[in-house]
């Protein structure tokens, strides 16, 4: 029995039904925690509600009043993530931003971490289990790796198994 806090990987497998010995299209969605899993009736059925974010509430809860100081915008996201009990995963190129001082005034680490790379240009999104700085203009500017295409429009793709419910863009 999956039970709250358990760790649950996401997959979404889409299937051509129509066509014979069509290949399935599977799409990993990463790693979540179990929030809110609830079971009942007879047959039994179940909704697992999971969330990306750590199960460590302090990450997206605990209001925290820090003064960072002579550090670089790496330094403060590595700090947040092992907090959370996850790893940082920088995905920017160049400078790590250095910053002379900033204030974290009653503020989650999320919203403020978050908040802070903003201010950079820079996005941010909690995914299996890793804190992942990026550059949304540099991903933008990256070529496509695959796509899926409707070739006939009577043609369909309907989900054949789903675990659960993939975001592209997961944040705290």
């Amino acid at each position: 029995y999956p039970g709250e806090g358990k760790v649950v990987s996401a997959t979404i497998v889409l299937s051509d039904w129509e066509q014979e010995g069509a290949q399935d299209i599977t799409l990993d969605c990463g790693k979540f925690i179990l929030d809110e899993p609830k079971f009942s009736g007879w047959p039994v059925s179940g909704t697992l509600s999971a969330v990306s974010t750590p199960a460590n509430k302090g990450f997206s809860k605990t209001e925290r009043t820090k003064t960072w100081e002579n550090v670089t915008l790496k330094e403060i996201g590595k700090n947040i993530a092992d907090r959370a009990g996850i790893t940082l995963a920088w995905d920017v190129s160049g400078s790590s931003f250095s910053i002379s001082s900033v204030e974290q005034s009653k503020k989650a680490d999320c919203e403020f971490f978050t908040e802070l790379c903003n201010n950079y240009g820079l996005q941010v999104k909690v995914y299996s289990h890793k804190l992942v700085v990026y550059d949304r203009e540099a991903y933008k500017k990256k070529a496509v790796v695959d796509g899926v295409a409707e070739k006939d429009p009577g043609k369909r793709f309907r989900n054949n198994t789903l675990y659960a419910q993939c975001f592209n863009d997961l944040r705290c």
